[in-house]
């Protein structure tokens, strides 16, 4: 009898150290799951800011505009725009709104380089559903705070010109300049000029540390529509401007007759010329003693060595041209 006393008084300490070993797997992942639903509750009230950015290119000096809307109930607090330079992951503020009544808001800011945008929420989470009070627009968003997704923004750079719209007398070099926007330096721009319905290169240089830029250019012959291209780079998106024409002209001699009979090209223009080589239709600008008059090719001729224009009546009325005499041509 008392050795059975003995053994049973033995059993009940290791009773008391098995039931805890048993209820803590238990009990930890009760702890667990209760954590989890709390986490999830306290996420699942930042709902995430919508936007919309309406403007996936701009130009240089363009004011973009995001609107979008904001977690329900947080009309009153702020929301700021924030922007990161493509290539970088700096993100800074570029504007700030006040969420409206119906939880919407409107954005605006002027970039100067391509990148990306997003907009972010200046309250905490504990009073972005409650109507408490926002932080200052200077102050840090928590790290909490609902955002929007990020939306690419291409900023085109852009061309300030002087267009030129001039007589060019036997070829000489005219000077193209401007400012490509923004003001940097190292860019290459190209003068082009338009052949048929494409534009071709016929310069190159760079950008000083201004933005500044010229093109010495020799114009060939004929009336030539000039433009100056920028192809982008990671900063901005590529763009063009048109600088105007320039029209070149050459001397040669002209004479005239009496239109009335029946032309090579079969039809009668009413400032008409001839020439033996340019298509039928051809229009001609001519300059003669401060004269100015624009021909369309209707005939062939003149067949006199030296002479290379033969004007009909009208066209040499417009001139005051007499006789045979040098003029100035666009061909």
């Amino acid at each position: 009898m008392r050795r059975r006393k003995i053994l049973r008084r033995s059993r009940v300490p290791r009773l008391a150290f098995v039931l805890p070993a048993l209820l803590a797997p238990a009990l930890g992942a009760g702890l667990a799951e209760a954590a989890t639903s709390a986490d999830s509750a306290a996420s699942s009230t930042q709902t995430p800011i919508q936007i919309q950015v309406t403007q996936q290119s701009i130009g240089y000096g363009q004011r973009l505009t995001v609107t979008g809307r904001a977690p329900s109930g947080t009309a009153g607090q702020q929301v700021r725009l924030d922007f990161a330079p493509a290539g970088t992951t700096d993100w800074h503020p570029v504007g700030h709104a006040t969420v409206g009544a119906s939880d919407k808001f409107s954005l605006q800011a002027k970039l100067r380089r391509s990148g990306r945008v997003m907009v972010k929420g200046m309250w905490s989470p504990a009073s972005g559903t409650s109507g408490g009070s926002s932080n200052s627009p200077n102050q840090p968003t928590s790290a909490k705070a609902p955002s929007s997704a990020s939306h690419e923004v291409d900023v085109a750079a852009s061309f300030h010109l002087a267009k030129h719209s001039a007589d060019d007398m036997g070829g000489h070099p005219i000077t193209v300049q401007g400012t490509l926007l923004p003001a940097t330096g190292g860019r290459s721009v190209h003068l082009q000029t338009r052949s048929g319905k494409r534009w071709v290169n016929v310069a190159q240089t760079h950008t000083g540390a201004s933005g500044r830029f010229h093109f010495h250019y020799r114009p060939g012959s004929g009336k030539k529509f000039l433009r100056v291209s920028f192809g982008g780079d990671r900063s901005n998106a590529g763009g063009t401007g048109r600088a105007g024409t320039v029209t070149v002209f050459t001397q040669g001699v002209a004479s005239w007759y009496q239109d009335g009979g029946a032309t090579a090209c079969g039809f009668h223009a009413t400032y008409g010329v001839a020439n033996l080589s340019l298509p039928c239709g051809t229009k001609v600008t001519f300059l003669y003693h401060g004269h100015r008059v624009t021909a369309t090719v209707d005939d062939r001729g003149p067949y006199v060595s030296g002479r290379e224009w033969d004007f009909n009546q009208n066209v040499a009325g417009v001139l005051g041209m007499h006789g045979v005499a040098s003029v100035w041509a666009s061909r």
